[in-house]
């Protein structure tokens, strides 16, 4: 079976906080099970974050992806698989004082004990963040999120699901989610002022 996008949550515009210890969002599933991943920008290097959809504990994807390999900021996906129709409330946790913005993705038609493949990461000063996810199936897909102080003005390649510009005065203050049907080597390019 082909996997394919379901939802993203909140909304296009994604979901932003100022000095919080935590962000919280509805995502609505609307064909499950489906595989959701939750992406976030968070601006207080020293922070660990923690994820729950629907009050079950996401798996963390990655460690932090500090933002142009400084300590300014950072980025963070987690995962969970065989998320049921209707909607959730997705929290993320951090240390007080803290700056987040991020959004969520589902994926219908995904396995539902091991949807996800090998995560792959990037950081660094360019106009064009890209990420390359290389072997993905025709009927996978790729999800990618980044965060970045610079505005995002919009994608290149794969399709946009979420974009927001919040804190520019944080190295990780302006998120963006998008994904791209798999096949060969999927390539996500955002573009950055």
């Amino acid at each position: 079976m082909a996997v394919t996008f379901d939802a993203v949550g909140p909304s296009a515009a994604g979901t932003s906080a100022t000095n919080v210890a935590s962000i919280t969002w509805t995502h609505t599933v609307a064909a499950g099970p489906c595989a959701v991943v939750v992406g976030v920008g968070c601006s207080t290097d020293g922070s660990t974050l923690t994820a729950t959809c629907g009050g079950v504990s996401m798996a963390a994807f990655t460690a932090k992806v500090h933002n142009n390999n400084q300590t300014g900021g950072f980025t963070q996906l987690f995962g969970l698989a065989n998320v049921s129709t209707g909607a959730k409330t997705i929290v993320v946790s951090g240390g007080g004082g803290t700056d987040f913005e991020g959004g969520s993705l589902s994926f219908a038609g995904a396995d539902t004990v091991t949807p996800f493949g090998t995560p792959v990461t990037s950081f660094g000063a360019t106009a064009a963040p890209t990420g390359t996810v290389a072997g993905t199936a025709a009927t996978s897909m790729v999800a990618g999120v980044m965060s970045n102080g610079a505005a995002i003005t919009g994608i290149t390649t794969g399709t946009s699901r979420f974009q927001i510009n919040a804190f520019s005065s944080s190295a990780a203050g302006n998120a963006a989610g998008a994904s791209l049907a798999g096949g060969g080597a999927g390539t996500i390019t955002w573009a950055v002022t």
